[in-house]
Order: structure tokens, then sequence, then C-alpha cells
């Protein structure tokens, strides 16, 4: 269910601060791990088998299972620290890209049913059917002071943007 790898991701630091989490998912499981592991020790491993795994492409981490067992075994360690975003008062930690506006509503309004079936398509039929019905309201930024305003945000702290598609093509990965 939706937050349960946080849960999992905080039990585990609290009571193993030398574990290392294998993330077996895509994106939003990595997302949940990272709120969960914030401010403590743990490590985490990525296994990507979600849909579009943004963050195992931007890394460079192989798409083969037996390819990434060893990875897994023997691969190097990246340290990558999380971004914030604060919306409401509340703080979320984000590892890849954070959306606001039309963007988020898209990955919070997929059916986890039609992704499945049909992987990335999903996506683009959640897009168009948010293109109609979504209301644009404007959103209002504070970055490091400078106020800004817009109807859809992306804060990336990397190169792609859904699958392979460059949204930031001056990022290192």
């Amino acid at each position: 269910y939706s937050g349960h790898a946080t849960e999992l991701a905080k039990d585990i630091s609290r009571q193993t601060p030398a574990a290392c989490i294998v993330a077996a998912g895509g994106d939003g499981t990595i997302a949940e791990i990272v709120e969960g592991m914030a401010g403590g020790t743990v490590e985490l491993a990525i296994f990507p088998i979600g849909t579009a795994n943004v963050f195992a492409l931007e890394l460079g981490i192989p798409f083969d299972e037996s390819r990434n067992i060893d990875t897994l075994l023997n691969g190097a360690v990246r340290y990558v620290y999380p971004g914030e975003i604060i919306t409401a008062g509340k703080t979320e930690k984000f590892i890849q890209m954070a959306g606001v506006g039309l963007d988020s509503n898209i990955v919070l309004n997929i059916s986890k049913r039609f992704k499945y079936y049909c992987g990335k398509l999903a996506y683009v039929y959640q897009a168009l059917s948010s293109l109609m019905f979504y209301d644009f309201r404007t959103i209002k930024l504070d970055i490091a002071g400078h106020l800004h305003e817009a109807y859809n945000v992306i804060i990336s702290k990397g190169r792609l943007y859904a699958g392979r598609y460059t949204l930031c093509p001056s990022s290192l990965p």
C-alpha cells in the first residue's frame, strides 16, 4: 500500500543502522524508501523492476537481472543527497525529481492496475486525461528568496524525465 515502503525503511533505519535496503521497484518505491531513510545511516541499493526507473537509468544501473545482482554485490558506491520540497508546511524528500501541478496530478491519478498491464502507455493515457480535466491553478514558488509563478513545475536533480527523455542536458548523473 502507499507509504508502506516508507514505514519499513523507518523501522530498518531505527533498528539496524548499518543495514542496506534493496529497493526492488521503480522511482515511486525508491522515493518512499528514501523518505523513510532520511537522517539515518542505512544505505540503499537499487534493483530496477518498475515502469520507468528514471533514477536507475540516471545512475547507469543495469536492467539485466543477472548483471544487476553482480552490481548489487560488487558495484561502486555513489553518494546521492536528497532534495527537499515543502508544500503546505510539509517537507518531503526526493531523490530524482519532484513535480508540482500537472506532472504530479498525472502521477497521483494513474491507475496502478492499468500501469501494470500497459506499462508506460498508462502514463500517456493519464496525461491526456489530466490535460482535459486538470484545473490549472497558479503555483507560487519561493526559490532561494525569489518569488515565481507557474502552472507546472518539475524540480530535477538529474538529466532524465519519464524514462530516457532528456529534460536537463547539463545535469550530471
